[in-house]
């Protein structure tokens, strides 16, 4: 980080969505997924728009921050190399060591880990709609010709596929995890209330919890 004629600036990695990546549109994502880029940037501090948690997988099935909205805490196990066009996974994110004067994260671990669950590519819906236009102003003699065609580079074929491997891809989603509650009492009298539902695990805390008879 850096002041140059009074504006602050910093430089780093970055970490970019799915849309930022190129894939195939058929290819399914956990959902809040980041890649980490391979690439580094020299960004004003005017860019900045708030704080998110990176987790690794391992983490992100186990462990929250409390301090953290469950919004803001993202998943990543994957670079992605630009020069490459490819995702890649590794082993897990760099860890810092911290100053004995930085006080350290408060972490709430899950009784049981989650399942993180998976979503589409967001281009997905976008290869649709342009297959879609295309067939709409297709006479039935092309349509039929397109059908009798088995090339792996037709749009027929296309669409068929995106089909098929979507169809396959949401077969595996259907479990969710039982609804369970958990109360934990943290520092400085918070509770912390998890709820595993079949989307995520959310976390409400509250300042002034109810009296519990004894």
């Amino acid at each position: 980080m850096w002041v140059r004629d009074e504006a602050a600036f910093f430089f780093g990695p970055i970490f970019i969505h799915p849309e930022e990546t190129e894939h195939e549109p058929t290819k399914m994502f956990y959902k809040k997924e980041v890649f980490l880029s391979n690439l580094e940037e020299t960004c004003p501090m005017t860019c900045i728009g708030g704080k998110c948690t990176v987790s690794s997988f391992k983490d992100f099935l186990s462990c929250r921050p409390t301090e953290m909205p469950e919004e803001n805490v993202l998943l990543c196990e994957s670079r992605y190399i630009e020069s490459e066009k490819q995702m890649k996974k590794f082993k897990g994110l760099k860890r810092f060591s911290l100053s004995a004067k930085v006080v350290e994260d408060e972490i709430y671990y899950f009784r049981k880990l989650i399942v993180p669950q998976k979503e589409p590519s967001p281009l997905l819906d976008k290869k649709i709609e342009e297959l879609e236009a295309k067939f709409a102003d297709m006479t039935d003699e092309e349509l039929e010709d397109l059908g009798d065609d088995d090339g792996d580079g037709s749009d027929a074929h296309c669409m068929r596929q995106l089909q098929t491997q979507l169809t396959s891809d949401m077969d595996m989603l259907h479990y969710a995890p039982p609804q369970v509650w958990i109360m934990l009492l943290l520092k400085e009298n918070h509770f912390v209330f998890v709820d595993f539902d079949s989307e995520e695990s959310d976390a409400y805390y509250c300042q002034n919890p109810p009296t519990w008879d004894t």
